[in-house]
């Protein structure tokens, strides 16, 4: 994902977008506190090189900018390898 102002931002712009009640759904390649993903590397090269100063985040993180950008996280987070799908409520 884009540094945290870009990522507010954009998240910002589909939340407003959002009818009440409605879902948003992230694809993300969540990062676990002491446990990187073996991918992490590879894509945090990728996003360094390729956006414009994006990262991986951890659970809390994504939870935070969805919160930030007035979403609110559900809890729910589902694997599908090599991805995590973080949901979030308007």
């Amino acid at each position: 994902m884009a540094p945290q102002p870009v990522s507010v931002a954009i998240l910002e712009h589909v939340a407003a977008a959002m009818p009440t009640g409605s879902h948003l759904v992230l694809v993300e390649i969540v990062q676990h506190p002491n446990a990187p993903h073996f991918l992490a590397p590879v894509v945090d090269l990728q996003m360094l090189t390729q956006t414009d100063g994006g990262r991986q985040r951890t659970l809390d993180q994504l939870n935070a900018l969805l919160h930030n950008a007035g979403l609110t996280p559900t809890g729910n987070v589902f694997v599908s390898l090599p991805h995590s799908l973080v949901e979030a409520r308007k």
